[in-house]
């Protein structure tokens, strides 16, 4: 495996930090991985209120992509997501919120597209944890 540049995104409780560690451990340091990367920054702007240059993340987004790091979407179904803030008694961010949280991703995503930014997504709904990395594993080798 050659060193590479991973990004993760998603909304909350969708399974990005696990993966996260998974493909880190497998990789054995031959992988720099983000969570919260250009996606989650344009993403989170919009749903408050923060002012930001878009086009130049957006721009930095499309130089990275070009130099070979990956980037991937995490996605989750809303009743798994449920779960998982019932399960680990989420307080900072009301699971009714979620759906909009999910809709602005998908709205920034759409918009990265237009632009040539391809971005991997993968769904925690289908595959385990455990999977989802191994998925990611073999994207980048």
């Amino acid at each position: 495996m050659r060193p590479v540049i991973i990004h993760i995104d998603g909304p909350d409780k969708t399974g990005k930090d696990s993966i996260r560690r998974n493909v880190v451990q497998e990789c054995k340091g031959e992988a720099l991985v983000y969570v919260r990367s250009f996606l989650s920054q344009i993403v989170y702007s919009r749903l408050y209120n923060r002012k930001i240059n878009e086009n130049w993340f957006f721009h930095k987004w499309r130089n990275a992509q070009m130099s070979g790091e990956k980037f991937f979407f995490i996605d989750c179904s809303y009743e798994l997501v449920k779960q998982r803030f019932i399960k680990h008694n989420e307080d900072d961010l009301d699971i009714k919120d979620w759906k909009d949280h999910r809709r602005v991703f998908y709205d920034v995503l759409k918009e990265a597209s237009e632009k040539g930014i391809q971005i991997n997504r993968i769904d925690t709904t289908i595959d385990s944890i455990e999977i989802s990395a191994k998925n990611i594993i073999e994207e980048i080798t």
